[in-house]
């Protein structure tokens, strides 16, 4: 309702004018909405052959249709704003047939009980999200008119960095449900393994995903986006993406021993950080604002690190004897 009521300034300051985008942007809440809330379902419940099944076609339906609307000469915005609604909306609707039994009965919780929780995992969305995406809005603020294309060339850069981010959903959907069981039969060992072999595989997939980006970044941008851009952005944006696969790992894991009112507060003083270290510095916009990504990021997963830590042993030292 607020978008449809500020639909005229949203098009006319941000799309360009172009209605269609703000009906994708409408219709990609829902569809994005969707896919989370039937995502959430199927890994908890350890249907990853459907939650694979979810991820491969909600992105194969939008390349499949940006094709489409490229080879029939589509030259503005607002279709391929469409599309990315439309591969969420199919993902659900395909992945979800035939899943039976995804509501089970259980303990009842009232509104009181729940509605803290979901305000600080809300919260705790927010500040992920914002250090997500602020770099592309950091480096428009930053360049001049002159450099209108600056923030698509580090859009574009940033995404191909992201892919060993792309590869982490999968462990992702295993990770919360496997944590949060261990944690509730006291298998403390075993959580505590399952969270070092976690950590070295992000450590491991981000390294390789540095040295990736170092080598091959640059031809891949100029390759599939026709811009420029240097060995050095490649990796610093990568090392961003490792250290925030690493905080969100902290993040998950705070989840699972009931701490999510925490996870916010481990994602804070990144947000906070961030404007601050692009202010200070000054030189290069792209190193300006790659520098800050990567120190708001580090510092979150280092808060992080510490709040996890200090909620194991508070939990552990709260379990009944044997579970601990």
């Amino acid at each position: 309702m607020l978008l449809l009521a500020t639909g005229s300034i949203l098009t006319r300051e941000f799309f360009d004018g172009q209605w269609l985008l703000l009906i994708g942007l409408i219709l990609t809440m829902g569809s994005f909405g969707a896919g989370e809330l039937l995502r959430g379902l199927l890994s908890g419940s350890h249907r990853f052959a459907a939650y694979a099944t979810y991820f491969g076609l909600e992105g194969l339906v939008r390349f499949i249709a940006a094709i489409g609307l490229g080879l029939a000469s589509v030259e503005v915005a607002g279709p391929y704003g469409l599309v990315v609604a439309l591969g969420p909306a199919v993902a659900v609707v395909v992945a979800g047939r035939g899943q039976r039994d995804l509501l089970r009965p259980g303990a009842g919780l009232e509104w009181r009980e729940l509605t803290p929780a979901l305000g600080f995992l809300l919260a705790a969305s927010l500040f992920e999200a914002f250090l997500l995406n602020a770099g592309v809005a950091a480096v428009r603020l930053l360049t001049g008119e002159g450099e209108d294309d600056a923030a698509g060339r580090f859009l574009n850069g940033l995404l191909m960095a992201r892919v060993p981010l792309f590869f982490f959903q999968a462990v992702k959907a295993s990770l919360l449900p496997n944590l949060a069981r261990l944690a509730g039969v006291g298998n403390w060992d075993e959580f505590r393994a399952t969270l070092v072999r976690l950590l070295t595989f992000v450590a491991a997939i981000g390294s390789a995903g540095i040295v990736g980006a170092y080598l091959l970044g640059p031809f891949v941008v100029e390759t599939a986006f026709g811009d420029e851009i240097g060995r050095s952005d490649m990796a610093l944006l990568a090392l961003s993406s490792a250290l925030f696969m690493g905080a969100l790992s902290l993040a998950l894991t705070l989840i699972a021993v009931g701490a999510q009112a925490k996870v916010a507060l481990g994602w804070l003083p990144g947000v906070v950080l961030f404007p601050i270290a692009v202010a200070v510095m000054s030189g290069d916009d792209f190193l300006r604002v790659e520098v800050g990504l990567i120190a708001s990021i580090g510092l979150a997963a280092v808060v992080m690190a510490a709040i996890a830590r200090h909620e194991i042993r508070r939990v552990r030292a709260l379990a009944p004897a044997g579970h601990s």
